[in-house]
């Protein structure tokens, strides 16, 4: 070894490498600046840091060879030599590109905000068209007509088309029509108007480039009320095709299922206005409108896919009525086979099973086929890629859902919905610093949205900030509230508040502001956060006797659950609850 370090000191080659890594070291800082200063493309500093690397090599063949000679001076013939060397790596550096699937996925895994969204040909938002003469009660209409257009919109290939909830939020406002489609990143805008008079419509509908104030295309129907299907479908497919003349690459929308009588229509018009709201006492209203128009057209698909939504929606939220979640999630999968029997191309229909799937327990499996099958068939429908994203993650493929996740929420900005939907699947995903900005932004959107104050808690508490959580609003989350002290170092408080409520729940109390089934998960997921196997699977036992969606499935995903996951008692327990949810909405069904 001495005699080793002898020969490298004689050819100095540790002064030679020392020397060289200084200058690299001082030249990439340099180089880095400056390409940040001047917006000089990644692959000039990749390139740079190659050849720093082969210039190292480069130096320590020469310092061997000179000091072999007893000389450390390189002459001018061997440094031309040198030079060449380089920039023959450098030309050959510039040829290599990684594969685009390669680089996709890299950067996904690391940055699923970063990955690619999908490629639009053309991108489009359809404003809320104005009401002119609206009777009292009836502001449905035109909105109903509006998001009519727009699911027609979204089955074309290729085209972006922004969501209901977002264009809504800005029509309210006083952006001009530039600044309205900068904001939701599009180039075109659709506006118009409804004008309903006894059994009379008539629509204006204008097709505008808002960066040259061009009217690329308008028009106006009067027609019979009885024809509004048949005048939303001229307005889809005139728009379309429209678009079609000016964009390459657009493929012409599918058909859709319809109905020839006006009062289902109107029903489920009304249905759809109401769902819209995911209030307690808007789904009643939105279940009572889309039933009335089942039983006027037994045969109406879209109208058995939004019942089956509207069932799922209340679930999810908890909410009661004479019904236990049980049969209103057992009644959202049996209208969604009927739909999917009723019309095999709706895109809502294979949706509302499979959203409804998500919270049945069903296999991932059949979960993803018929979510993925309905992303073919409305390629830009507002619901659909954030119902995707969550089936994704379900089924545990979280880079993906990730990704998804981001194309729903560029199609539909500025809805709350979405953002909390991302935020439990960043949960899932232990993407804990995505969850915590998204349930913020679903706050922000939406003051009444008391989900997000479960997921920010869960958040904050999984990013190690429980001092930071358990001084935080919870709203009526008091369990999550608890796991929040408990981490701060207060048990005492923390047991007090599950004491609380665990008596609460064994005495029967039904609070007005969740689920008795999901009030017992809570308490369940706390047990599970201290450790405690025993007591979680007692109260998951119990949350599941009132509620198929207990736990919640991104909780249970999240490390949340790590105390207990590998412990046998939970093991044996969990599937074996699962089961049981699974043969009970059978029985339901």
């Amino acid at each position: 070894m001495s005699a080793l370090w002898q020969k490298l000191n004689q050819r100095k080659i540790v002064q030679w490498a020392v020397a060289y890594l200084a200058a690299g070291w001082l030249a990439l800082q340099v180089t880095g600046f400056l390409a940040q200063s001047f917006g000089w493309p990644a692959l000039l500093l990749r390139s740079f840091t190659v050849l720093a690397g082969v210039g190292f090599l480069a130096v320590l063949i020469v310092a061997w060879y000179h000091g072999e000679r007893g000389q450390q001076r390189v002459s001018g013939v061997e440094l031309l030599m040198l030079a060449t060397l380089l920039v023959i790596a450098g030309a050959t550096l510039s040829l290599v590109r990684p594969t685009p699937k390669a680089a996709g996925s890299a950067k996904a895994a690391t940055d699923p905000s970063a990955s690619a969204p999908p490629a639009y040909q053309a991108s489009v938002a359809v404003l809320p068209f104005d009401e002119i003469g609206a009777r009292a009660g009836e502001p449905y209409f035109s909105e109903g007509i509006t998001e009519e257009i727009i699911s027609e919109l979204a089955k074309v290939e290729g085209l972006k088309v922004i969501s209901r909830t977002s264009v809504v939020a800005l029509k309210r406002t006083s952006l001009t029509l530039p600044q309205i489609a900068d904001t939701l990143g599009v180039r075109h805008v659709l506006e118009g108007s409804v004008q309903r008079s006894g059994d009379r419509i008539r629509i204006t509908a204008q097709l505008i480039d808002p960066r040259t104030d061009t009217h690329i295309w308008s028009e106006s129907y009067d027609r019979e009320l009885r024809d509004v299907f048949a005048l939303q479908d001229d307005i889809a497919r005139e728009v379309s095709a429209a678009l079609l003349t000016r964009v390459q690459g657009l493929r012409p929308r599918a058909a859709g299922s319809r109905t020839a009588e006006t009062g289902a229509y109107d029903a489920y018009l009304r249905g759809t206005y109401w769902r819209q709201r995911r209030t307690r006492d808007g789904l009643l209203e939105a279940i009572r409108a889309f039933e009335q128009a089942i039983a006027l057209d037994a045969a109406y698909a879209p109208a058995y896919a939004a019942l089956s939504t509207a069932h799922t929606l209340w679930v999810i939220f908890g909410y009661r009525d004479e019904l236990d979640a049980y049969a209103h999630l057992a009644r959202a999968l049996r209208m969604a086979e009927r739909a999917v029997a009723l019309d095999s191309s709706s895109a809502e229909a294979y949706a509302a099973r499979g959203f409804a799937g998500v919270f049945a327990s069903a296999s991932s499996e059949r979960v993803l086929a018929d979510l993925e099958r309905a992303v073919r068939l409305g390629p830009s429908s507002g619901e659909i890629p954030i119902w995707h994203a969550v089936a994704l993650a379900y089924a545990r493929r979280y880079d993906e859902a990730m990704a998804e996740a981001e194309t729903a929420i560029a199609l539909d900005p500025l809805a709350p919905g979405p953002r909390g939907a991302f935020a439990s699947i960043a949960l899932s995903a232990r993407r804990y610093d995505f969850a915590l900005r998204e349930a913020r932004r679903a706050r922000v959107l939406e003051p009444k949205f008391l989900v997000p104050l479960y997921q920010e808690a869960l958040a904050l508490l999984l990013l190690g900030r429980a001092a930071e959580c358990a001084r935080g609003e919870v709203g009526p989350y008091a369990a999550v509230k608890a796991m929040c002290l408990y981490s701060a170092g207060e048990t005492a408080r923390a047991a007090a508040i599950i004491d609380s409520l665990a008596d609460s729940a064994r005495g029967g109390a039904r609070e007005s502001w969740i689920d008795p089934g999901l009030l017992a998960a809570d308490i369940a997921t706390y047990h599970a956060w201290i450790g405690d196997a025993e007591k979680t699977v007692n109260w998951l036992r119990r949350a599941a006797e009132e509620s198929p969606q207990a736990p919640r499935w991104f909780v249970v995903s999240s490390g949340v659950f790590d105390p207990v996951r590998t412990a046998p008692r939970f093991q044996q327990e969990f599937e074996r609850i699962r089961a049981g949810v699974r043969a009970r909405l059978e029985r339901s069904r």
